[in-house]
Parts: C-alpha cells; sequence; structure tokens
C-alpha cells in the first residue's frame, strides 16, 4: 500500500513462524518520480498471519496505516511519518476485509470479520468500535 502522495510504500511480510520468523511490516522509501527502487528505511512488528495492508484517507490531517491479521485476530495501526504503531484493535475472529469512510468529520473504517460474518465499524479518531453490522456467530468447528 502507498501513501497518497506515492512517497512511502508498505508491504506486510509473513515470515515462517515455525522457523520463529516474526511476521513484519516493510517500510519503503519511494519516488515516483525516479527509475530507483525503493529503500527499506524500517521493519515493524506485526501480528502473526498479515493479510492486508491498507492506507487510510487523512484523519485529522494524517493517513494512518492499517495492517490486518486474520490468525492473530488484531488489526495493527501505524502513523507512517512516525513510523509507531498507535492502536492495536482487537476482534473475536477472523478479520479480514477493510474499507474507510472519507467523511473528514466523522471518519470511520468498517472491517468484516470473515468467521462471524459481521461487519465492525470503528471510529478512527478514538479507535473505539461503535457498532456490529449483524449477528456475529460463531461457526462450528471441523
Amino acid at each position: 500500500a502507498f501513501l497518497a502522495d506515492g512517497s512511502m510504500l508498505f508491504v506486510a511480510s509473513r515470515g515462517p513462524a515455525a522457523n520463529g520468523e516474526p511476521a513484519t511490516l516493510l517500510v519503503y522509501n519511494y519516488d515516483p518520480a525516479s527509475a530507483r527502487d525503493p529503500v527499506l528505511v524500517d521493519v515493524l512488528p506485526t501480528g502473526v498471519g498479515p493479510t492486508r495492508v491498507l492506507v487510510s484517507p487523512p484523519v485529522a490531517g494524517r493517513e494512518l496505516v492499517f495492517v490486518v491479521c486474520f490468525t492473530a485476530r488484531m488489526v495493527f495501526v501505524y502513523d507512517p511519518l512516525l513510523r509507531l504503531p498507535i492502536a492495536t484493535l482487537a476482534f473475536a475472529r477472523g478479520p479480514h476485509a477493510l474499507a474507510f469512510d472519507s467523511d473528514p468529520i466523522r471518519p470511520r473504517a468498517y472491517l468484516g470479520d470473515f468467521t462471524h460474518s459481521a461487519v465492525h465499524v470503528v471510529n478512527l479518531m478514538t479507535f473505539d468500535r461503535i457498532l456490529t453490522i449483524g449477528v456475529p456467530r460463531t461457526p462450528p468447528e471441523l
């Protein structure tokens, strides 16, 4: 995922857990006008099993980077300029799809919970879950 101006690139790396390698978020500086390759500038820890990396529309004047980790049942939120985690959102099971509402007054994220067949609405100013759409149901174990 890129920042809107294309200056930074974020890539999830799923290290093989069996080898003890952690999952990470790779942070690259990038100049879209240059023919040079992106330059790795940081490696940040994530939860197990990152499946998606997305950049939000501006929230209070800044873009945020979201890493959805299905296996860890969490979404990690990073400030791309500070290159620090600023929030961790825990979910019961199966966070999967993520979409953003670009309303500058009430920015929201919509997180699909694949395992529970529900959508969670998150306030991007406070990172509080404010609503769950659907009735979360735990599927029978196989």
